[in-house]
């Protein structure tokens, strides 16, 4: 059997690499980054499959992404010629809407609706912009007398169709091509910016919000990966819901978190750098934080200990030496007095012996006896006690002559002078104490490094802020002829909006209510032609119809009955 392949409608975009990376990226979210070859693959159901330059990226009918090939792609794929390219209202039917009870018109070109207050005008321009974006400024919108109004426009192959009740719940219906819109809100906002709706309130805004209208019609995909990829981070402090120009504009700027952070740090690396030069003013010249890092005080206050030992010692030796030279004076002293006090009993008992001889001659041999035995005996007593004496000094006097020996050797070692030692270690300790401080100078050496490496980075990050804006503008679609943008601010002829003349405002006005040039080729213009000179008003409608716009204006005029003019 044969089969023919259904006709599908596909959503498709060619890469071409740096040219278009984060729209097709914003097109496909399973693009991965492959760096081991620097190329992007795409995660299919099949696997990752590598993407080349100029292939084409396919969503499928069930959501998933894959590759195709240039030459299989338009082989097998034809593009779509869209009527939305030009899409303008063809046919109006309104009923029972605000002011209007019955109308059903078809619609070729430019409308131009007149009438006096109250004659339906702006009931015309109302109900176009609620049947395109379900929006009015008025609390009634059902015609007074009825519980229903119908809205039907038609914009080529889309139809549009609402009814208001007031009973029950609203009714919508948006078709294209003949086939209804599941998200009919959401397709219509697609093929329209506000201000078409409404020019005369882009006339309205702040010069604040005009700028910000005006640069949001510069195309440039970005979101919040594309800041964390170019900063490495979302910067802080910054409002996201504006446009890219104006985003990078406030990460830039002087008020904002990466300018306000380099300034309190390059403030910190100040503050550090006076303590630090307070400090090397408070160390001594040539102070060498090494030398007294390793300067040992222990080892200065063990010789000085030792020092004051052996001074000491040398002290109690020569007292002790004094001592014995005056034990020794003394003993001596002794041992003559005891000689001394011998020989005077010897004396004395020879001359009471010789008394005894003359008295007793009788007894001279046994007395003769006696006195040579006591002879004997005397000469015995002193002899002994002489050789002990004479024992003992000499000990003391080998005693005294070693203790004269060490006096002599203590004599020529002069004693210990501590002073200077203790001056060099007072001078030590004096030095060691800047460690501290020096320490604490290197330390915050090492944090002003860091905080200068940390302004460095957020320099860098400034430029780039400031240099992106560039490189946008260079690929960026910028729709408004003569517009350029400084420090975030859009310049047209290089004025800024609030120095625009009428006319140029005017111009501005039109080029911002067209800026959808693929959606809705439509400007609905309800009362400012009539607050615009003749020349201005002429010079606008050709500015329209030479842009091929369609629009839809009104102009008061003494006709009661409204009045519908083909343009």
């Amino acid at each position: 059997m044969k089969y023919r392949k259904k006709p599908v409608v596909i959503d498709a975009i060619q890469y071409l690499r740096e040219d278009n990376l984060y729209s097709c990226m914003d097109f496909c979210p399973d693009m991965i980054y492959n760096e081991k070859d620097n190329e992007y693959d795409i995660k299919t159901l099949e696997g990752n499959m590598r993407i080349s330059k100029d292939d084409y990226i396919i969503k499928g009918v069930k959501n998933e992404f894959y590759p195709c090939k240039p030459d299989i792609f338009e082989m097998t794929y034809e593009k779509i010629s869209e009527k939305g390219e030009k899409m303008k209202i063809t046919k109006v039917r309104l009923k029972n809407i605000i002011g209007i009870e019955q109308l059903d018109r078809e619609v070729k070109g430019s409308l131009l609706l007149e009438g006096t207050n109250g004659s339906g005008k702006s009931s015309v321009i109302d109900a176009i912009r609620v049947a395109i974006n379900n929006k009015t400024g008025r609390e009634v919108i059902i015609k007074k007398g009825h519980n229903e109004g119908e809205i039907y426009i038609e914009l080529d192959d889309i139809t549009v169709e609402r009814k208001k009740r007031n009973d029950k719940s609203d009714y919508k219906k948006v078709t294209k091509g003949g086939q209804e819109i599941a998200s009919p809100e959401t397709f219509l906002k697609s093929l329209f910016s506000e201000l078409q709706l409404n020019p005369a309130e882009f006339m309205n805004l702040t010069d604040k919000e005009k700028n910000r209208v005006i640069l949001n019609m510069i195309e440039f995909t970005w979101d919040l990966k594309w800041i964390e990829k170019k900063f490495g981070e979302v910067v802080k402090g910054v409002d996201y819901d504006q446009h890219i120009l104006e985003v990078l504009n406030e990460i830039q700027s002087d008020k904002g978190y990466y300018y306000q952070t380099r300034q309190d740090i390059n403030r910190q690396a100040r503050e550090k750098s006076a303590v630090i030069k307070e400090i090397m003013d408070e160390l001594p010249e040539n102070y060498s934080n090494e030398k007294w890092e390793n300067f040992s005080l222990m080892d200065i206050y063990d010789k000085i200990n030792k020092m004051k030992n052996d001074n000491e010692y040398k002290e109690r030796l020569l007292s002790e030496l004094k001592d014995i030279e005056i034990k020794k004076a003394n003993r001596e002293k002794e041992v003559a007095d005891e000689i001394t006090k011998i020989y005077k009993q010897k004396r004395a008992k020879e001359k009471e012996l010789n008394k005894k001889i003359e008295a007793l001659k009788e007894e001279l041999n046994n007395t003769q006896q006696r006195l040579n035995s006591l002879e004997d005996k005397s000469t015995t007593i002193v002899t002994n006690k002489q050789h002990d004496l004479h024992k003992e000094i000499k000990d003391k006097d080998n005693r005294y002559k070693e203790m004269e020996q060490q006096y002599i050797k203590t004599k020529h070692h002069k004693k210990e002078v501590i002073d200077e030692k203790q001056e060099e270690a007072q001078y030590a300790e004096n030095m060691k104490s800047y460690l501290k401080d020096y320490s604490r100078v290197e330390r915050m050496q090492d944090e002003i490094e860091i905080l200068n490496a940390d302004s460095e980075l957020l320099t860098k990050q400034i430029e780039l802020a400031r240099i992106l804006p560039g490189e946008i503008l260079k690929t960026a679609i910028i729709p408004i002829k003569q517009l350029t943008v400084e420090n975030g601010r859009p310049l047209i002829n290089g004025l800024p909006v609030n120095n625009l003349s009428e006319g140029e405002l005017l111009d501005l006005c039109v080029d911002v209510a067209i800026q959808k040039p693929e959606g809705l080729r439509l400007v609905l213009l309800d009362s400012i032609p009539n607050d615009l000179s003749p020349d201005n008003q002429e010079r606008l409608f050709k500015k329209l119809k030479d842009h091929d716009i369609q629009f839809i204006a009104t102009k008061t005029t003494n006709d009661k009955e409204l009045k519908i003019i083909e343009l």
